[in-house]
């Protein structure tokens, strides 16, 4: 429980009040150990920095308030994490060559992204292709990209 000591009311004084803190995402950086942000590949904190900053756009905020930009930071560090998840579960797969193996361990945050772009467009193209074999698979997905589309740029025909 914190106090907001820079709230005032009409009264001129400040009232007694507490709120609850939202929980953080990370941990607070003076609780980190800097061996911690180290991965199993001997990334060094500041080659993970400059991922960050150069593909996440972690440096690439407007805000002019520090919870805003602490949650710009939250969010690029929580998607790191994410693609970091993601190269784990392939490289969990029992059926993987060691070509594909070797490649998804050698990915930087870039090459993981395309990655993920890629098998997600992929899913979206095997489901249009599965839709159009049937006529009620094709009339469904005219409906699905019709109501994709705001009614205020749908046309009327």
């Amino acid at each position: 429980m914190w106090r907001d000591r820079d709230q005032s009311h009409a009264g001129g004084t400040n009232p007694p009040i507490a709120t609850v803190r939202p929980p953080r995402l990370l941990p607070d950086p003076e609780e980190c150990d800097k061996s911690l942000l180290q991965s199993q590949s001997g990334w060094s904190i500041e080659l993970f920095f400059k991922e960050l900053k150069s593909t996440l756009g972690m440096d690439q905020y407007r805000f002019r308030k520090f919870k805003a930009v602490e949650g710009w930071m939250d969010l690029a560090v929580l998607t790191m994490l994410y693609l970091e998840w993601y190269r784990v579960q392939q490289l969990a797969q029992r059926n993987l060559s060691e070509a594909e193996r070797t490649w998804w361990q050698r990915q930087r945050t870039h090459g993981l992204c395309q990655a993920i772009r890629q098998r997600s467009q992929q899913a979206d193209l095997d489901f249009i292709a599965e839709r159009l074999q049937t006529d009620g698979g094709t009339r469904k997905l005219k409906r699905l990209v019709t109501q994709s589309i705001p009614r205020e740029y749908q046309c009327r025909s």
